[in-house]
């Protein structure tokens, strides 16, 4: 079942997915599968659940783009495509070798690779890039 809830407080929606969790019960070994928008919110579901129900088993906190590639790719026939491109650890890479190229279309760009140390700078610009495409 999939349930949509909206609320201000943190607290309450974790209060009510507590209170979910109790009654909508399918199995014991069935994991419930919860959106959050960062990996620190869903550690602190948790442990908020914890505190409430003296044990929080079987919850899994997804960020919202992994789930939703998954949730594409099982609807798609055929085989399944391939994400790991667009993943933050794989994207700096890409986004290094290409950032060479953009900096003479971009004088920002080129800029801030020009200063010392040069490979360095592009590392830290890519990685920071490849964060900010993954938020």
């Amino acid at each position: 079942m999939f349930y949509l809830y909206h609320h201000h407080d943190l607290s309450k929606l974790a209060d009510l997915l507590t209170a979910l969790r109790r009654t909508e019960v399918a199995s014991p070994l069935a994991t419930d599968a919860v959106l959050v928008p960062n990996a620190g919110l869903g550690r602190w579901l948790k442990m908020h659940i914890a505190e409430r129900d003296g044990v929080a088993a079987n919850i899994a906190t997804l960020l919202p783009a992994p789930f939703f590639w998954h949730l594409v790719a099982d609807s798609l026939p055929g085989d399944r495509p391939d994400s790991s491109a667009y993943r933050r650890e794989n994207l700096r890479w890409h986004l290094y070798a290409h950032l060479p190229e953009l900096a003479q279309e971009v004088p920002e760009i080129a800029r801030y690779l020009a200063g010392s140390p040069a490979e360095l700078r592009r590392w830290q610009l890519a990685e920071r890039l490849a964060d900010l495409f993954d938020q």
